[in-house]
């Protein structure tokens, strides 16, 4: 019975040298795969546009009326449909004397664009399923090591916490909201209750369908124990031209991989 027992143990007949450096390898082969899904996960994009001068920003002509009106000497006869009103009470003389030495003027609405934003939005399985098989862990190893890369990347991180309701959202756009969110990460992602992943993907796709994003991405982490609306949460992704990159902790299912861009594992069932 002893023998059988020992035989169903990987760490048995080892030496506490050899454990200990057995352990190192696996530590660094979760790290491995950590840090690799982390790397592979983008940001929700969109160009930095306000019709009001902002520091950093350059100006240029906006395609549609805003607050920001700007009148200027013409450029060139290309111009001509942008004069104001006063230049057509001019007679032919003085019309075509003042285009050809740019003495009209003409009035742009004029816009302000700067650096784009990048945006995190990352939707957390805090169910009571995520105590098993070590999903909790990896799941606070993976939320810490994206706060740490948005923080570096200069990248907001909205991280929505959901079990079979909406647990939390916390917006984290500094240094120092990152250290408050890493210091009550035990307790925000602690795993209780049931999974309702269809009320966290539609969570996640109002808040980005709100902040019209040029390429938008969503990330999902679960544990993939509960099934989802497919047919629905398919539509909407495509409708709304939403990637989604789904990690699944020590767990897999078919249906969150086909409505998924991206599927990822990690775990113990990661292969």
């Amino acid at each position: 019975m002893d023998s059988e027992e020992e035989s169903d143990d990987p760490l048995s007949g080892m030496s506490p040298e050899e454990r200990r450096r057995h352990e190192e390898q696996e530590a660094e082969k979760r790290k491995r795969l950590l840090d690799s899904v982390v790397q592979s996960i983008e940001f929700s994009t969109k160009e930095l546009v306000s019709d009001q001068p902002i520091s950093g920003a350059k100006s240029r002509q906006s395609l549609v009326p805003n607050a920001n009106f700007n009148v200027r000497p013409i450029r060139g006869v290309q111009e001509c449909p942008a004069l104001l009103p006063s230049a057509h009470l001019l007679d032919d003389d003085q019309f075509y004397g003042r285009l050809a030495t740019h003495g009209m003027m003409v009035g742009e609405y004029v816009e302000y664009y700067g650096k784009a934003r990048r945006v995190l939005y990352a939707a957390f399985d805090g169910s009571g399923s995520m105590k098993e098989y070590g999903r909790y862990q990896w799941a606070m190893s993976l939320c810490e090591a994206l706060i740490d890369r948005c923080i570096k990347q200069q990248a907001e991180f909205i991280l929505i916490v959901y079990s079979g309701e909406i647990k939390g959202v916390y917006h984290i756009r500094t240094l120092k909201e990152a250290i408050e969110v890493k210091r009550k990460l035990v307790s925000i992602l602690f795993p209780e209750g049931g999974t309702d992943i269809d009320l966290a993907l539609g969570t996640i796709f109002d808040m980005i369908k709100e902040s019209k994003f040029i390429d938008a991405r969503a990330l999902l982490v679960t544990d993939g124990t509960e099934s989802v609306d497919e047919r629905h949460i398919l539509q909407r992704r495509q409708e709304e031209n939403i990637f989604l990159h789904t990690v699944s902790i020590a767990g897999q299912r078919d249906d969150l991989r086909r409505v998924s861009n991206r599927y990822d594992q990690v775990g113990m069932f990661s292969g």
